[in-house]
């Protein structure tokens, strides 16, 4: 380790007490039950989910598929009710975590240029205002499975299927403790033999603490699903609600997210290639993130403004090297990026509050 990522002047408390072999067992071991939990879980989910299809869009249903989004939402209010109370005392990095999930969400659906449905693929804008927050991307539509997944989240969890990555998983759930009121307008991929690609506007209503509550939000929640034509973006915008002492929380992860937005969207592209272009609007400017140099070792981030255009410089090395355990036949690939941000008089500038794994990893230092 430290010949391969620390300098040689840098000194390492507590390293002559590191032993290898022991960081090898425990790896091993973590890796070993991950598998096991995951194709558990995979086997589990893809039941629940193939048993649970119903089509929600059509403004009939069977009686048959009736009793099914009964036992979906069932599931939902049980699932919703436990994530709320969480959220309802938040940790600061609860506050801080939540624009990254939903920037995630938008990397995850990110198309090739082949299969691109927007010119602007590839890029998003996120957007403070009064008392809303708006996220927006250009990427992927729905499939039927993702849309229903987003308004009846039971923790069902991710499938393999990378379509599905992010876009209704419980990292989206994280936005809990800015808003419990999101509009939602995207695009829908074709289903039950339609030819093309239809849009859709409806707000999801999470406020509440008991059940029957979330009953209600449930309600209007499906009260407000419309069917429109293509829409060629999928937006969230999620509705404060009005300041007072009890709902003072919101308005502190609104606050929190804003500022470390700006402090790390820069390492977020640097470490996201398929992002092409981050806006950040607020109240009084608009910052345009954009990437200026992505090859060799040294990357610049511009930052475009109502006022100026500013660089910030970052000093970039990537070490690849493969990980073995002989004894289990497992073979990985590991890579470990190393970024360290360059100010004007050329010193660097320490970011000490997480490591980064394309995204901010929280409660990691």
């Amino acid at each position: 380790i430290k010949d391969k990522i620390a300098h040689s002047c840098v000194e390492i408390k507590n390293m002559e007490n590191y032993r290898f072999q022991d960081f090898q067992i425990q790896f091993k071991n973590m890796m070993k039950k991950a598998q096991e939990n995951s194709n558990l879980g995979k086997d589990k989910n893809a039941k629940i989910k193939k048993y649970l299809e119903v089509d929600v869009t059509s403004g009939k249903m069977s009686e048959k598929d009736a009793n099914k989004l009964q036992l979906l939402k069932d599931s939902h209010y049980s699932f919703l009710k436990n994530r709320i109370r969480e959220s309802n005392s938040p940790k600061l990095e609860d506050l801080k975590r939540w624009p990254f999930e939903l920037i995630q969400n938008g990397t995850d659906c990110i198309q090739d240029e082949k299969d691109q449905q927007s010119p602007h693929n590839g890029s998003m804008f996120l957007g403070f205002g009064e008392g809303e927050f708006t996220f927006i991307h250009y990427g992927a539509p729905f499939t039927y499975n993702d849309f229903l997944s987003l308004l009846y989240q039971y923790g069902g969890g991710k499938d393999g299927n990378k379509s599905k990555i992010g876009r209704f998983g419980t990292g989206f759930l994280s936005t809990l403790v800015l808003a419990r009121t999101i509009h939602v307008e995207g695009d829908l991929l074709p289903i039950n033999g339609e030819q093309k690609i239809s849009g859709f506007e409806v707000t999801i209503d999470r406020n509440g603490k008991e059940k029957e509550d979330l009953k209600k939000g449930i309600d209007n929640m499906e009260q407000s699903l419309i069917m429109t034509e293509k829409k060629g973006e999928t937006k969230f915008v999620f509705k404060l609600p009005q300041y007072s002492d009890e709902n003072e929380k919101f308005y502190d992860a609104y606050n929190e997210g804003l500022k470390i937005l700006k402090e790390n969207i820069p390492q977020i592209l640097i470490f996201n290639p398929s992002i092409k272009k981050i806006t950040l609007k607020t109240k009084d400017d608009t910052l345009i993130f954009q990437r200026t140099q992505s090859e060799g070792p040294i990357r610049t981030i511009s930052i475009q403004s109502n006022k100026q255009t500013i660089q910030r410089t970052f000093i970039y090395h990537e070490i690849n090297e493969r990980f073995e355990y002989k004894s289990e036949n497992i073979s990985k690939n590991v890579k470990v990026n190393c970024l360290l941000e360059v100010g004007s008089n050329n010193n660097i500038i320490h970011n000490n509050d997480f490591l980064f794994l394309s995204f901010p990893m929280f409660g990691l230092k």
